[in-house]
């Protein structure tokens, strides 16, 4: 990762904070996926994590909703599937205006790919933890002190 300072690494990113949710937990395409699909090698502890954590609910980036309905687009699936995130009350992050600048920054500055980068910045702009199983992901979000959920404590 480069040295300095960037908008995505300011402590005090601005924004509406009627937007952040309490306790909401940004969920990665790999989180997403584990839970819907039973042969997933995630799938059982993804559903542990999400049912342990659904208190303070869920979101996606439209980014990640996307990536996580190919599969499901696939096999003629697709709005049974959509109905199934929607069922558990996993919402969709609504991005900011100036978000492509934050994401550009984001890959800029870890390599990460464009889906992983919109993941951190919904985790950025809703000040909240994210799920994962994509350890690239999870070391970039810790190293930016974003919680990550990836255990039951």
């Amino acid at each position: 990762m480069r040295s300095g300072r960037t908008i995505w690494q300011s402590s005090a990113r601005t924004g509406p904070s009627d937007r952040r949710l309490a306790r909401v937990i940004v969920l990665d395409a790999s989180a997403v996926i584990a839970v819907f699909y039973p042969a997933n090698p995630h799938h059982e502890r993804a559903t542990r994590l999400l049912e342990h954590a659904a208190a303070g609910g869920f979101a996606v980036h439209p980014m990640t909703l996307a990536e996580s309905l190919v599969g499901a687009a696939k096999g003629g699936r697709l709005n049974q599937l959509r109905r199934q995130i929607h069922n558990m009350g996993i919402t969709v992050f609504a991005p900011e205006e100036d978000e492509p600048l934050l994401i550009a920054e984001i890959r800029a500055n870890t390599g990460l790919k464009v889906p992983d980068c919109c993941v951190l910045a919904a985790a950025l702009s809703l000040s909240s933890s994210l799920m994962t199983f994509d350890e690239k992901l999870g070391a970039c979000a810790r190293e930016q002190s974003i919680g990550v959920v990836d255990s039951i404590d």
